[in-house]
């Protein structure tokens, strides 16, 4: 009997063994197969350093001390006061839902906007402990600064070798200050030529206006009797406006590039270049061209920039803007005085002493806007004006309607009714307004967005600069 009852014990004593590891086995299995869903990291659960605290690091890990983290703060700011690049330093024990590590770094990127809008400058340098996996992601906007190969050099040199030997914050040290030197350096390299770029505009610009002084003082020849009936530029100051005009473009176009070298930002280059196209159209106008080249030239009395000499006896002119208005007629002075046409007289004292007669002159008529003035009937002269339509009736689903200007000549009692017809409204259909059904039938949301970890992100709130990543970048393990 006594036999019998210690083999029943040790029978119970095995079977409750068994239970126990068998137990513990199904619990260890179970959670392996079912991890816990309060494991599990969302984009949405890592902190953001900008609305935090306007720092640049976020360390969910915990391998970083509080001296190793105000560091990288001041010199990922320092960076970002200098040339606008973002960086920012993020940590956690894992990237689980995400597929990849890779994948939680693009969509944790897109979803902070880390970098400039317009530049897509941002870096993202993400530790993921658990994964045993460095990720660095870049903005678009810096692919051909940060390449692969400098990435990769930096990720196995840098940073992997540190984290082998458990010195994860040497690790991160010196991989941001590898990326950041890279940045620095990049910058200043990219902003030296264009230094000597505008520098030799500056030489440029200089010569042409020169040049463009050397054409002006150059004499022309006319005729000592003529009377010339010109546009709002004369041709024989073509080249001095053109010369002129395309000094001041590249005058111009080197101060845009002086404002870029100086740190008003590469964004604003679109912005440059539309205001340079701008100047380039103005100043080699007849308008503009004349504009700025009688201003610098300072010949303010005179239409004609070069001096004029008589061909008959090689003599220059005398300008009669004194008595000019006295040899013009009526209709020629309301013409100038409303200033539709400009009006310029020289005389030559050697072919004609004592002459003013309209023959014995060389007369220039300068017309300067046929659209916004008109030729009189009678005065033959650009003297007429018309003023806007109004309206005389209103045109309504069974007539037209009817509006008038009135054409009135400054010189003379010419005057005329201009009328012209406003058609008649049509009456829309209501049928075609509401066509059946909804009109938001169809229509989709036009913000993009991705899902991520059964969360929606449509951009997110974000102090960062709103950039975003294509994927670009590299990593590594160790």
């Amino acid at each position: 009997m006594a036999l019998v009852g210690k083999n029943c014990s040790q029978k119970r004593r095995a079977i409750a063994i068994f239970g126990k590891y068998a137990l513990s086995s199904i619990l260890t299995a179970c959670l392996l197969v079912f991890p816990l869903t309060s494991l599990a990291l969302n984009i949405g659960d890592v902190p953001n350093p900008q609305q935090q605290y306007g720092g640049w690091v976020t360390d969910m890990a915990g391998i970083l001390s509080s001296d190793t983290e105000a560091r990288l703060n001041q010199n990922i700011a320092a960076l970002e006061a200098k040339n606008g690049t973002e960086i920012a330093v993020v940590t956690v024990p894992k990237t689980q839902p995400a597929t990849t590590p890779k994948a939680f770094a693009t969509h944790l990127f897109n979803h902070w906007g880390i970098g400039k809008k317009e530049e897509n400058n941002g870096v993202l340098f993400l530790v993921s402990t658990g994964d045993r996996r460095v990720e660095i992601e870049i903005g678009s906007g810096l692919h051909n600064i940060l390449t692969k190969p400098r990435l990769d050099r930096i990720i196995q040199t840098e940073i992997v070798p540190q984290f082998k030997q458990g010195n994860f914050e040497n690790g991160v040290l010196r991989g941001t200050s590898s990326l950041i030197h890279i940045l620095e350096s990049s910058s200043v390299h990219a902003i030296a030529p264009i230094i000597w770029l505008s520098i030799l505009l500056f030489l440029v610009a200089g010569a042409l206006y020169f040049l463009a002084k050397w054409v002006a003082k150059q004499p022309v020849f006319l005729p000592a009797t003529e009377n010339q009936n010109l546009g709002a530029t004369d041709p024989l100051d073509r080249n001095v406006y053109l010369i002129f005009g395309f000094g001041l473009f590249w005058f111009c176009l080197a101060l845009s590039q002086i404002a870029i070298a100086s740190g008003f930002g590469l964004q604003n280059v679109s912005v440059g270049v539309l205001a340079i196209g701008s100047l380039l159209s103005f100043p080699i106008s007849g308008w503009g061209a004349k504009k700025f080249a009688r201003k610098v030239f300072k010949q303010q009395g005179n239409l004609l920039i070069r001096p004029p000499y008589c061909t008959t006896c090689q003599q220059p002119f005398h300008n009669l803007s004194d008595n000019l208005s006295a040899l013009l007629t009526p209709p020629e002075q309301t013409a100038r005085r409303i200033k539709s046409v400009d009006y310029e007289g020289w005389r030559c004292r050697t072919c004609f002493p004592d002459s003013f007669s309209r023959p014995h002159l060389h007369f220039r008529r300068y017309q300067r806007d046929r659209n916004k003035f008109k030729t009189c009937p009678h005065c033959q002269e650009l003297t007429v004006t018309r003023t806007a339509f109004r309206r005389i009736s209103q045109p309504t689903y069974s007539a037209a309607g009817l509006a008038e200007a009135i054409e009135k000549c400054h010189c003379c009692s010419y005057s005329k009714t201009i009328s012209r017809i406003i058609p008649r409204r049509i009456r829309s259909s209501s049928s075609s307004r509401y066509s059946g059904g909804s009109s938001y039938e169809g229509s989709g949301c036009s913000g993009s967005s991705s899902s991520y970890g059964g969360e929606s992100y449509g951009g997110g709130s974000s102090d960062f600069g709103g950039g975003d990543s294509d994927g670009g970048g590299c990593g590594g393990d160790w």
